[in-house]
């Protein structure tokens, strides 16, 4: 890349989304200065045909224009607020420009001085009581006109579409689907695949240890004898499920359909995720059965095609939580093909198998862009269509906590997992119930707890610098330094604003927040720890239950504040940051790569 793409590039990256020649100051100034005079002549205009047509002893123009000022205010805001496009121009006409200037604070200072002297050089007590009865009128009619605005401008703004808050969604960040025929999707023979698998008794120790390990961390060998005759017998009756696996492969494409349910997508097109998982734990065991029965070049094809499949699904139009499944396929082709090059030795056909797979898959380039944008327009956009922003508090937190809480949990997946995670449907029910009344409980009052295009807005231009990192990222060490520095001073702000989230909400308020680890029962408080020991390296500190200080700290913050209900999602939807899934992936690729040569 040439210096002068570099500069390009970087000029792309750096501008924020949205500018625009309006972001000129001299161009700003301008449009307020028209806009200003604009209301200005409307004032004097009012002001004028009052005198001429009602009392002079009453400064009713200054009263009329401030009423009006007021209401336009009120109007232009809330109809502003709701607008999914960018509307900063209109703001600035309306309510800087022609809003202030039709209202005048200094005529009704001048004017109210002027009734406290009654005609006179001296304030008397009729001018007095005048004076404050003019105070008390601008007050409170104005007041009244600013409440009435916001209401006439909250009952004629229809819902908002998806279609409307696409528009809130930077060009980059937005999907735009092209389809592909279903004879060519993969998604289809991996469906049938996972409705014909027979995974095998859950308490089979043999399995067990051919899924994951034996103590020591090595690969578990099969046993001789019956225990190989039976495992034998148990891959050819997921011999149907393999063929369609490979068959899903070989179509070479993959894309999600069209979403209708959004809350339960990825079970409607995968199965459950226990479908998944043992679809998944069968390739494992065929690719070890057919390395312990000595059939390499099967087990090279069979290792090469979990690789396929987890390439298919990180670089297909699918959703983050498919981008994911793919990382875990690619993750065991790429570590099965290492534990074979360590094992035996490749030589001829499985050695050039192995380099032209390995040289594919560096040159694919990772698709967890297409991914992010897939699931914001796709998936998170239809869902937050479905929020009724003009609902009370309570049916609104209802709706939120419905989307992004309630599916955070492993009691949501299965009554199995529920067991395993040692936390009962009463027991979650609580927690949730436990968490909606903070919630309640902090934004009680506030004027203004969800603002659904201003949500979409920033994790749409949030999301479009997460995109535009991770087109970098790939291209990393054709940077200079200074570059390079620039673009990691920008990703630690960006994170910031990304955790911005924990400094005004207490972190077990977050949906990042599984309610596996919320509370201060045993449960909760074992599960905390669990994840604790498991993880030294990151400060859980926020997992911990929120005090009444902490929360009562949280709702003066939270009053400061527009969107308070936004700011958490949007650390919800911006939180997952999967690159070093990407850096391990090639690091891997590299590692095979350099076997591959030493071995030649």
């Amino acid at each position: 890349m040439g210096e002068k793409s570099k500069r390009c590039q970087l000029k792309r990256t750096f501008i924020p989304h949205g500018t625009a020649m309006t972001d000129n100051l001299f161009v700003r100034i301008v449009i307020v200065a028209m806009a200003g005079g604009l209301g200005a002549v409307l004032r004097w205009g009012v002001t004028r045909f009052s005198q001429e047509f009602f009392t002079e002893h009453w400064p009713l123009g200054t009263l009329l224009v401030n009423m009006l000022g007021c209401f336009c205010f009120g109007l232009a805001y809330e109809t502003l607020r709701h607008h999914t496009s960018d509307v900063s121009l209109l703001r600035l006409v309306i309510m800087t420009g022609f809003a202030g200037g039709l209202t005048t604070f200094s005529t009704f200072a001048f004017d109210t001085f002027e009734l406290a002297l009654a005609g006179g050089e001296r304030v008397s007590t009729a001018g007095l009581l005048k004076a404050t009865a003019n105070v008390s009128l601008h007050l409170t009619l104005g007041l009244t006109a600013l409440v009435a605005g916001i209401t006439l401008g909250r009952s004629s703004h229809p819902p908002v579409t998806p279609a409307e808050l696409l528009d809130c969604i930077p060009e980059i960040a937005r999907y735009h689907r092209i389809p592909v025929a279903d004879e060519e999707n993969a998604l289809f023979p991996w469906q049938q695949a996972m409705g014909l698998v027979h995974p095998g008794d859950d308490d089979d120790i043999i399995l067990s240890e051919l899924i994951y390990s034996t103590d020591d961390g090595q690969p578990a060998p099969i046993p001789p004898g019956k225990e190989f005759d039976r495992i034998s017998r148990l891959l050819e009756s997921n011999q149907a499920a393999f063929d369609l696996a490979d068959e899903g492969v070989r179509r070479g494409r993959f894309q999600f359909p069209e979403l209708t349910d959004f809350k339960r997508a990825f079970d409607g097109v995968f199965g459950t995720p226990y479908d998944l998982m043992s679809l998944s734990q069968m390739l494992v065991i065929n690719v070890k059965f057919k390395m312990a029965a000595g059939k390499w070049d099967d087990a090279v094809g069979e290792l090469i095609n979990q690789l396929r499949m987890g390439e298919l699904l990180c670089n297909g139009d699918g959703i983050i939580t498919s981008y994911m499944l793919g990382v875990g396929y690619r993750r065991k082709g790429t570590l099965g093909i290492l534990r074979l090059l360590e094992e035996h030795s490749v030589s001829g056909t499985l050695h050039r198998r192995l380099s032209r797979a390995v040289e594919k898959s560096l040159e694919t380039e990772d698709g967890l862009a297409q991914s992010e944008r897939v699931d914001l327009c796709c998936y998170t956009i239809p869902r937050f269509a479905t929020v009724d922003e003009k609902a009370d508090l309570e049916t609104l937190v209802d709706q939120i906590l419905d989307m992004y809480y309630d599916s955070q949990t492993m009691a949501d997946l299965d009554p199995e997992d529920c067991a395993d995670a040692q936390i009962s449907d009463e027991t979650r029910q609580q927690r949730l119930q436990t968490r909606r009344q903070q919630i309640l409980e902090i934004l009680d009052g506030h004027p203004c707890p969800f603002d659904m295009a201003d949500t979409m807005r920033v994790t749409g231009s949030l999301l479009a610098e997460r995109i535009e990192f991770a087109e970098l990222y790939h291209r990393e060490r054709e940077f200079g330094l200074v570059e390079f520095l620039a673009k990691r001073t920008h990703t630690f702000f960006r994170d910031r604003r990304l955790n911005k989230a924990t400094r005004y909400w207490p972190g077990s308020l977050t949906p990042n927040c599984s309610l596996d680890h919320f509370g201060d029962d045993p449960q909760a408080i074992a599960s905390r720890q669990f994840v604790k020991s498991h993880m030294p390296e990151i400060d859980f500190s926020e997992l911990e239950p929120a005090t009444p200080a902490q929360l009562k700290q949280a709702k003066t913050r939270l009053r400061r504040i527009k969107n308070p209900l936004g700011l958490i999602l949007q650390s919800a939807l911006c939180s997952i940051d999967v690159r070093h899934f990407v850096a391990e992936h090639r690091e891997n690729l590299w590692a095979i790569q350099e076997k591959l040569r030493s071995a030649a």
